[in-house]
């Protein structure tokens, strides 16, 4: 500089052999500024008066954003002798517009916003009044599959086989002892995907247990009341094992696991589950309450059970962008975030437990400004669609089957009970009880009623097997448990006339 002053609104020499442009601007002057192949600033009439410098700078940001890496970036000082009494416009030159990128504001202590911005043909519009250092970034996000340690299990009972699983799980089969001693079959099956999955128990013996890894209780509940009582429902995490004990049924039974397609819920909360883990949360209780908290908020789930909406009917990247900022909610204020659940909704999360949870995220960094950085990357709601969609199951439903042997029996032999008797299978009854009644004409009035009444019993107890009912109430244990005091008076009062 020759310090001379420039014409208003031009730019001058660079100041202290810098590259960039210093200029004064004259009062009710416009501001015109240009660092070739950089940015150009403008500013209205009377925005700016006095001295403005503009300087190239690098790209610096905090250490303890997460969630992302920076790609290509610039980004420009600007001192002012007068704060601007307007927003300026700065237009960045882009070296690809075809690549997402973020307007951030750093200042003087370092904090991070993103800003307002817009893709015009190759430059990047930026309209703000907030300054020290102005830039852009192309962020790549930490959007990874999670790798899943192989399923182990022990050896198998002799009485239990697994007929079929899915290649989105691993299933296996080991020996397992109930409190009092007896043989249990205990299915695991663990997610092999980075996105939730559902399972429903539909067909098979009551188990003995249901145990899902590093999930509390209140999330079992959850989805237990959001789906309905009908049926045991479980959420399966990402690379985590549901266990499920059975005793050796009295008639051969497949048990049943059916994962259907995602649908609006489970696609919400895996959408949460990617954002957080991409921050670097591990914590099991962080990533549940933070992804179905926003889940149920998204969905908009005012009462239990709810109809889940089918995936093909729910606009994914308005779920995705929203399920972003209730977890910057839940980050940044979570009382607000649990308030704002409807009443019915809310008395189903605790609230320490949302609070600790929270806490626990907010323990790895400012992870709030880099889901408002997410948020700011305009194409951010489809790279979440599409890499929750490249994770989630096919949209075919999906079975494990474990098949169980009959009490009795060495090898897993599976057969359906007959629906109908054939007539040459069971006698009718008159026949039954003249060909009996004849052996037995030798004998007294009280045996032959005896023998009748026995053979009374026999049909019916055939006919029950043939319907299942017996099966089905043993397996209910409801005849496991009679009192022996009372069984047994039963059989006095009956027979009391016969016997004498």
């Amino acid at each position: 500089m020759d310090g001379s002053s420039p014409a208003p609104g031009q730019a001058s020499d660079a100041v202290d052999g810098s590259p960039g442009v210093s200029i004064d601007v004259a009062a009710g002057a416009s501001l015109h500024a240009e660092i070739a192949g950089v940015v150009t600033v403008d500013g209205p009439p009377g925005a700016v008066s006095g001295r403005v410098t503009i300087d190239p700078t690098a790209m610096s940001l905090p250490a303890d954003l997460r969630g992302f890496t920076v790609g290509t970036s610039a980004a420009v000082a600007i001192t002012f002798d007068a704060q601007p009494t307007a927003a300026l416009e700065l237009r960045f030159v882009l070296p690809d517009p075809s690549k997402p990128v973020v307007a951030i504001h750093v200042a003087a202590d370092g904090a991070v916003t993103a800003l307002p911005s817009k893709v015009d043909g190759s430059e990047l519009l930026v309209v703000t009044d907030h300054f020290s250092i102005v830039g852009w970034f192309s962020p790549v996000w930490n959007f990874v599959d999670a790798p899943v340690a192989a399923a182990s299990c022990g050896s198998a009972p002799s009485w239990a086989t697994l007929a079929a699983s899915p290649t989105t799980v691993q299933a296996c089969i080991s020996s397992k002892q109930a409190v009092d001693g007896s043989a249990l079959a205990e299915l695991a099956v663990t997610s092999n995907r980075s996105v939730w999955q559902e399972i429903t128990m539909s067909a098979g013996p009551p188990p003995e247990y249901v145990r899902t890894e590093d999930q509390a209780d209140w999330t079992t509940t959850l989805e237990q009341q959001l789906r309905g009582p009908a049926s045991i429902v479980r959420l399966l995490a990402p690379g985590k094992r549901i266990s499920i004990g059975f005793a050796q049924p009295t008639l051969a039974r497949d048990v049943t696991l059916s994962m259907p397609p995602p649908d609006g819920w489970t696609w919400a909360v895996s959408v949460g589950q990617m954002v957080l883990a991409a921050l670097g949360t591990a914590a099991p209780g962080a990533l549940e309450s933070g992804s179905l908290v926003a889940a149920l908020s998204c969905l908009g789930v005012s009462t239990v059970p709810f109809a889940v909406p089918a995936l093909s009917t729910i606009d994914e990247p308005t779920v995705a962008r929203c399920v972003i900022a209730g977890l910057i909610a839940f980050t940044s204020d979570p009382d607000k975030a649990l308030g704002s659940l409807p009443p019915a909704i809310r008395a189903l999360v605790p609230h320490d437990a949302y609070l600790q949870a929270s806490s626990d995220v907010r323990s790895l960094g400012n992870v709030d400004v880099s889901m408002s950085l997410m948020l700011a990357d305009p194409t951010i709601a489809t790279e979440v669609v599409d890499h929750v969609n490249s994770l989630a199951p096919t949209t075919d439903a999906r079975r494990v089957v474990m098949r169980l042997t009959a009490l009795g029996r060495t090898t897993p032999t599976h057969t359906t009970p007959p629906t109908t008797i054939p007539p040459t299978t069971i006698p009718a009854r008159s026949s039954l009880c003249a060909n009996r009644i004849a052996v037995e004409t030798n004998v007294g009035p009280a045996i032959v009623l005896a023998v009748l009444e026995m053979i009374v019993l026999q049909v019916t107890f055939a006919r029950l097997v043939a319907d299942r009912a017996i099966d089905r109430v043993v397996e209910q244990r409801e005849l496991q448990h009679l009192a022996p005091d009372v069984e047994h008076a039963r059989r006095r009062g009956r027979h009391l006339h016969l016997v004498g």
